[in-house]
């Protein structure tokens, strides 16, 4: 007999699976999903069994290598999962070996490991405050339908104590996705502690192997937190799963290929778990958010989901600050007079700026020439009349200081950015400055409910990026800080942009409506394709509107499905 053996290896595209000759002694062992021990090339590695051909008529196993051995345990077993990784390696335009390297946890120890223990006790996080109920009833309300549902809330708490009382209430273990390990965190606070289980970091593959099995033979509702790497779990262990913060970028890997998001490949797996269960609906599969992505929203148009809204006001007012007046009147600080008013009276505040480092560019005013930053002279007319453009945190700590000293203030400023490692970031450290500066990192690093005030300095340069989910992108980073119930001020130079003025009312909903037009119209995703070939070699990437034929791509060619 032969069996078709996918190696645990990246291979090329069009390199799929291998024949291997199963001995004698293994026949009653080696079936479809059963995983094996093969040599691969003078090294011997995992495989994955995905045909047995019982004939075997066309292949002389003489000339073929034969399994070495067939491990005692197996997750893949199962017609739904192994589908479903078909799906994955023709999706994301990598092959079946590679798919699995990707799907498969490791079964040989590494030295660094990490508990899957929550840990006992976090000082700087205590547990929220028990939100509504109304928000989990409508949950509950929804889980007849075999459709996935899309929880869109407004408030944090709304959304732990659904999680809470889907864990209390539904049979069965629950699996979370969270984007950070800080949402682990503050997930571990509001959930029964003794249940819950953490496979964040680096695991070992016996550790892996012991979650497994306390999976398989726990009586009690486990509730595993995880990140991308949780993908490598069965999902058909679980009767509930969740994707914490669907709209979140750290859901997708964007540092290796494949460059695959959570969101559908979970989606996906649920599809694939429905159509071998004859029971509808056996299993739950809440997605929740803050401002939803527009591909999710679509969906919930074609009925394809679940959508409930339980989001309700916050008590507090969005102050906009037009910054083109502030400079007629001649300020051409960083900070418009009611952010200077503002911040003098908070005690800890947040100025964001999502964009580090200080001055990269210098424009002259007279030829409008671009010089380097440290130029003190044109070098084309000679002028000294010089702006420096392209201002950082960096640079707005330096004013920032400078701002307090004139003002004879005293205030501890922290600048929280990618130049700064977690190590020199303590959450102590944080929370004890008056001050901080900060790009998207602080969102991975203290509540925000934390600030008595939040300044955002401007989101203009992201409205203008040139990417087609631009203004989806800089809505949801700006709905994400205006999360809070402490005054949120927007400094703009285009008050009149249809955005701004969205978010300025709390509409984050007319800005998805009047995106998802635009991209009917124009074809773009979720209506239409958009994927950035990748050249691993070149280093440059191409935007393609369709999607471009298996055959013709090289194998240093990544594909990116920007919208997945």
């Amino acid at each position: 007999m032969i069996a078709q053996v996918l190696p645990y290896r990246r291979t090329v595209r069009g390199v799929e699976g291998f024949d291997y000759k199963i001995p004698n002694d293994l026949l009653d062992n080696v079936k479809v999903g059963s995983l094996v021990r093969i040599e691969f090339r003078s090294r011997r590695l995992l495989g994955l069994v995905i045909a047995v051909d019982k004939d075997g008529d066309k292949l002389d196993p003489r000339k073929l290598k034969s399994i070495v051995e067939v491990l005692p345990y197996s997750w893949w077993e199962n017609a739904a999962r192994l589908s479903w990784l078909k799906w994955f390696a023709d999706y994301y335009y990598i092959s079946l070996p590679h798919a699995f390297f990707s799907l498969q946890f490791p079964i040989i120890d590494r030295k660094q490991k990490a508990s899957l223990e929550a840990p006992e006790s976090f000082t700087l996080f205590p547990a929220e405050a028990v939100g509504r109920a109304e928000a989990a009833a409508k949950v509950f309300e929804s889980l007849a339908s075999p459709s996935p549902t899309m929880l869109w809330y407004s408030h944090r708490e709304d959304c732990l104590v659904t999680y809470q009382m889907m864990c209390q209430q539904i049979v069965g273990h629950t699996l979370i996705f969270v984007p950070e390990q800080f949402d682990a965190v503050e997930l571990t606070e509001a959930l029964p502690r003794e249940r819950v289980r953490w496979l964040l970091g680096k695991q070992s593959g016996s550790q892996w192997i012991k979650l497994m099995s306390e999976l398989e033979e726990s009586e009690n509702n486990l509730i595993v937190l995880t990140t991308r790497q949780g993908l490598a779990l069965p999902l058909s262990f679980f009767r509930t799963i969740i994707v914490d913060q669907e709209e979140a970028r750290s859901h997708k890997q964007y540092d290796a290929n494949p460059r695959f998001h959570i969101r559908e490949a979970v989606l996906a797996a649920y599809e694939e778990m429905q159509k071998s269960k004859g029971d509808k609906g056996k299993q739950v599969l809440l997605m929740t958010s803050l401002s939803p992505s527009l591909k999710m929203l679509a969906r919930a148009a074609d009925k394809t989901i679940e959508l409930l809204d339980c989001r309700r006001p916050r008590q507090r007012e969005i102050l906009i600050v037009d910054m083109e007046q502030e400079r007629i009147g001649g300020n051409y600080s960083w900070f418009g007079e009611p952010v200077v008013e503002a911040l003098f009276k908070s005690k800890r505040a947040l100025l964001f700026l999502n964009r580090a480092g200080t001055f990269q560019l210098a424009t002259c005013q007279s030829c409008s020439q671009l010089v380097s930053a440290t130029a003190q002279v044109c070098p084309n007319c000679g002028s000294d009349k010089l702006i420096r453009t392209g201002r950082g945190t960096e640079q707005l700590e330096q004013d920032l200081r400078i701002l307090l000293q004139q003002e004879n203030l005293v205030k501890r400023v922290l600048r929280v950015d990618a130049s700064k490692t977690d190590e020199q970031l303590s959450q102590e450290a944080i929370m004890e400055s008056e001050v901080v500066i900060a790009t998207e990192k602080i969102l991975r690093q203290v509540p925000l409910s934390s600030f008595d005030l939040v300044v955002v300095l401007s989101i203009d340069y992201l409205l203008v990026y040139p990417h087609y989910q631009a203004h989806e992108r800089a809505s949801q980073i700006f709905v994400r800080l205006a999360a809070v119930d402490a005054p949120v001020i927007l400094q703009t130079s285009v008050v009149s942009h249809p955005v701004i003025q969205a978010l300025a009312h709390d509409s984050y909903d007319i800005i998805a409506e009047a995106e998802l037009e635009i991209r009917r119209d124009l074809k773009l995703p979720p209506y239409g394709e958009y994927v950035l070939s990748l050249n691993r070699k070149s280093g440059s990437s191409v935007p393609l509107r369709a999607l471009p034929e298996r055959k013709n791509l090289s194998s240093d060619v990544v594909i990116d499905r920007s919208d997945a």
